[in-house]
Formats: C-alpha cells, structure tokens, sequence
C-alpha cells in the first residue's frame, strides 16, 4: 500500500486517463491500492533505468524489471563496478565516479534519449550524479528510498549535518567491516535490510549479496548542472519498517515539505525492490503520468 502526497493537487480531483484516478483529499493522502492502472492499454512503452544500491547488483531489480517488461517497457538495470557479476572487478580505484560512469555508459551504449531514472539506497547518490550529466534525457527521477546528496557531499555527509566527532565515529565504524584492509565493507545480513528470513526470495538475496566497495562511501559528489534540481522527481520512503540509523528518513522529509517533489511511502522494508515489487512497479507506471513539477 502506498500513500501520495500532491501538495498542489491536494484540494481537487485530477482524472488521469480512463484507468488512474488520484482521488485526493483536504489532507493530501489517497491509498494508491485502489487506483487501477492498465498499464497496458494507457501508458504507451516507456523506459527505465533502474540503479541498485551497496552490496546488491542489477539482479535485485529482477521481479520488477519483469512486470515493466510485460507491460512493453524497456529496462535497462546495470551493474555497478565491484558488485554482484563485476565482484571481480574490485579496486582501489573504484570510487562514487567510477560508478556514475558505469549508468551514464551504459545509458550512452544503449543509445537511450528518454527514461525514468530509478535509484535505491546508495543507488541514490549514483542517479544524482547520472542527472547532472544527463538532465536533458531523463523524464522522471526517483529515489527508493535512497540517499539525495548535494554538491560535495558523500554517502557519509549528505543528510542531516553530522559533527566531526559523529563523523569519524561512523567512518571508523564503516572501516571495521572491511575483511580486506579497507578495500570494501563486507555483505550486511539481509534482515538487517528489511528483508524477513521467512521471505521466498531470503536464500537468493544472501547468496547474491557481495562486498562493497569501501571507497565511494566516502567520495564526494560533484553536481556542475544542478543535479536533478530541474527534473521532475519522486521520493518513495519505505516505512514497515523505516530501515534505522539511516538519513533516508531525513531525505524523506525533506522531499515531503518540497513542493518541487512527488513524495510516496511504500508500506515494506528498505528493499522494496524485492518484498513488494509489485507496489514499485505500479509507483514507476504512475510516475509516467505526474506532470513536471511547477517552478
């Protein structure tokens, strides 16, 4: 079950083509579990590019890349340098713009003009990056409940200001799970990432999880065009339950007080990708139909 915030839709009733209808009420909140969307007959082939976070690779994205597919999308879902079928690819060169690299190259080779750009958890401060560079291409851009860094801020930084006491705590406590003298921190337990032990897809995660490249937690990003400042954007925040001593929280609330933001929540885990794709798949059909956002 999702919940929508429109701020500027909040006091009147928008029909989206015969099959969507955002009922929205004074208060802003509707349960998208009601609105019907027939992705088939009423959202014509869209693409998608769908960026994992730590520890995952293009393989978590597999339910829903499947239920776009059969709708007719295109999606594209690439693997970052160092994880999942690239593990043997880790280095010390590996940073946050080696994995930016890796989206926009994979976007250049596939020769995509237009696409929703989709990113989960670390994924987050990937996507901003890809925006920056390819602002013009990308329709709409959405945060799972992911990290939405500013101009010189890392996956360590961005969020709520931090002192430099909590900082080089937190950075000592990252080093500390490294296995390999701090080249990558090594595979979190999935429960501990939303992920129930009794869940069918349980076994498959923890045998796909692989370490993570330590370095681009700690690098910052570089945003010379804005980031995703100019394009329409929806931040989806998964609450049952809210993944802790995260900021994504924090970005949450940001978005939701942003009317320059669509913002969702998404009633599963932090890897909602895999408990409830197909919750994610309908919130990427509805992002097609949100108009760009009023400056």
């Amino acid at each position: 079950m999702t919940k929508l915030i429109d701020k500027k839709l909040s006091r009147r009733s928008l029909m989206l083509g015969a099959s969507a209808a955002y009922i929205l009420t004074i208060s802003g909140c509707i349960n998208t579990s009601t609105i019907e969307v027939d992705t088939h007959r009423n959202v014509p082939p869209q693409t998608f590019v769908l960026v994992h976070g730590a520890w995952h690779g293009g393989w978590c994205w597999r339910e829903v890349k499947q239920l776009l597919e059969r709708d007719g999308h295109t999606v594209l879902t690439p693997t970052l340098s160092g994880l999942g079928n690239r593990a043997s690819e880790l280095t010390q060169d590996i940073d946050l713009e080696t994995h930016i690299s890796n989206v926009v190259d994979a976007i250049i080779a596939a020769k995509l003009k237009n696409f929703v750009l989709v990113g989960h958890s670390y994924g987050g401060m990937v996507i901003t990056g890809v925006a920056d560079r390819l602002q013009k291409q990308i329709t709409h851009i959405v945060y799972l409940d992911a990290a939405v860094p500013t101009d010189g801020q890392s996956m360590l930084t961005a969020g709520p200001t931090k002192s430099h006491d909590v900082l080089d705590a937190t950075k000592n406590a990252l080093l500390s799970l490294s296995d390999d003298n701090g080249l990558s921190m090594r595979v979190f337990p999935a429960h501990a990432l939303g992920i129930p032990t009794d869940h069918t897809s349980y076994n498959w995660v923890v045998e796909n999880l692989t370490p993570n490249p330590m370095r681009p937690w700690f690098s910052t990003i570089r945003l010379e065009n804005g980031g995703a400042k100019d394009i329409p954007k929806t931040y989806v925040h998964c609450v049952a339950p809210v993944l802790e001593q995260t900021s994504f929280p924090y970005f949450a609330k940001v978005a939701q007080s942003d009317s320059h933001w669509n913002y969702l929540e998404i009633q599963t885990g932090h890897e909602a990708m895999i408990t409830a794709p197909e919750e994610v798949h309908k919130i990427l059909i509805e992002t097609l139909l949100i108009n760009r956002p009023q400056t």
